[in-house]
C-alpha cells in the first residue's frame, strides 16, 4: 500500500511548519488592520448622546486641543493622498456630513444632536478651512438658533449613524490576547504535523 506521509503527498519535511507561519504571519496582519480600522470606544454624553470614536472621551478633548495649535498656522488645506489620515479629522468630517443629510431629510433632532457632537468633541473641524471646506462647517448664529428652537434637547438616548464602517468598543487585552492565542495554536498544530510527518516516513 502506498504510504500516505507529507512526503508521499508532496510535501517536503518543514512544509508545515512553513504553512503555520505563513498562516500565523496572516492572523498578525489582519488583527493590526482591524485594530487600526475598527475597534473603537462608544463615547456616552447626557448632552450630546452616544457615538463611535476610535479614541476615549479624554483622548478627543486633547486632540481637539492639539489641532486647534497646528491648524492655526498649517490648516488642511491640501489633501495629502499619500499621508498618514488624519483619523481625527475624518471622524469630525463624517459628523458632519451625518449632521447635513439629517437637518435635509428634515430631522432637526438629529441635526442638532450631532453639531453638539462636532461642538463638544471636533470643534477644530467645525472652524478650520479645510480641503472639505474653505470657509469651515460651523453653523451661524442664526442657523444654529432656527434649529434648537425645532429640535428638543438634549437626548441622551440618540445614537450616532455617522460612522461609514463599523467600530466595534471590544477590549483590546481580549482581543489581541484571542488573537495571538490563535496564531499560537496555529504554529504549535503545524509544527506537530510536521513532527507526525517525519516520524512516519522513518
Amino acid at each position: 500500500m502506498a504510504s500516505t506521509t507529507p512526503a508521499a503527498a508532496g510535501l517536503h519535511p518543514g512544509s508545515f511548519a512553513r504553512v503555520g507561519r505563513l498562516s500565523a504571519a496572516t492572523v498578525l496582519g489582519l488583527a493590526l488592520f482591524f485594530h487600526v480600522v475598527h475597534l473603537g470606544y462608544d463615547i456616552h454624553d447626557q448632552e450630546t448622546g452616544t457615538f463611535k470614536s476610535r479614541y476615549t472621551g479624554a483622548t478627543l478633548g486633547t486632540l481637539a486641543a492639539a489641532r486647534l495649535e497646528t491648524w492655526r498656522t498649517h490648516p488642511p488645506i491640501v489633501l495629502q493622498r499619500v499621508s498618514r489620515e488624519d483619523q481625527y479629522m475624518t471622524e469630525g468630517v463624517t459628523h458632519v456630513q451625518e449632521r447635513n443629510e439629517l437637518l435635509t431629510a428634515n430631522d432637526p433632532s438629529g441635526a442638532w444632536q450631532e453639531n453638539r457632537i462636532l461642538e463638544k468633541y471636533y470643534a477644530p473641524v467645525l472652524d478650520t478651512p479645510s480641503y472639505v471646506s474653505r470657509t469651515g462647517h460651523r453653523w451661524s448664529a442664526e442657523q444654529r438658533a432656527e434649529v434648537a428652537e425645532r429640535a428638543p434637547r438634549p437626548d441622551a438616548a440618540y445614537v450616532s449613524k455617522a460612522n461609514p464602517y463599523p467600530i466595534y468598543a471590544w477590549s483590546r487585552t481580549a482581543f489581541w490576547s484571542g488573537a495571538i492565542g490563535l496564531v499560537a495554536l496555529l504554529w504549535f498544530m503545524c509544527a506537530r504535523l510536521d513532527q507526525i510527518g517525519r516520524a512516519r516516513s522513518v
